[in-house]
């Protein structure tokens, strides 16, 4: 397979770290690499499974897999890196009251929402951990949806904090 330089760490999560990498035979094409904690049989499939979920995709508005791989007994994809990083980021920046800023406010919401009804309707997936980390932004201001590792049709997962109401049911 292809190999990758680390450069350094975009973030981590319950699920390990994400890194910022440099392809060996390019150093100008990066890519994000998401490490996993070490897992135990029953989680590799679980990766397996995201991982076949993810990179099927085909939406404008959604982070598909490119690739996976393991290293050092950790199983890791690979992903575009989106190098203006999360929603959180983005949306803190932004003023609707500043020219040309509620414009971007109102594609973001419009592009969430396309991933969100393309994820629903064509793919059968509910992400169930939608939030303002698991969605990404590329230079050209396009969203990204994110980290499908609890996308699915039967269990309840998720962040607590952005757990919808009929959860607590």
């Amino acid at each position: 397979g292809e190999k990758y330089s680390l450069i350094r760490k975009l973030g981590q999560g319950g699920f390990g770290e994400v890194w910022l990498a440099n392809r060996l035979e390019d150093k100008h094409h990066r890519i994000a690499i998401k490490f996993f904690k070490p897992l135990h049989v029953d989680d590799r499939k679980l990766f397996l499974a995201e991982y076949q979920r993810s990179a099927n995709f085909h939406h404008e508005d959604v982070l598909p897999s490119l690739f996976y791989g393991e290293w050092n007994s950790r199983l890791f994809m690979g992903m575009e890196f989106c190098e203006f990083g999360t929603a959180a980021q983005f949306i803190g920046n932004l003023n609707p009251n500043k020219e040309g800023d509620e414009a971007l406010i109102w594609n973001f919401i419009y592009d969430t929402a396309s991933g969100l009804q393309y994820l629903h309707e064509i793919e059968n997936v509910v992400h169930q951990d939608i939030k303002p980390d698991n969605i990404l932004i590329t230079p050209s201001n396009d969203i990204k949806i994110t980290d499908f590792g609890l996308a699915s049709i039967d269990k309840k997962g998720g962040t607590i904090g952005y757990r919808p109401p009929e959860y607590f049911d």
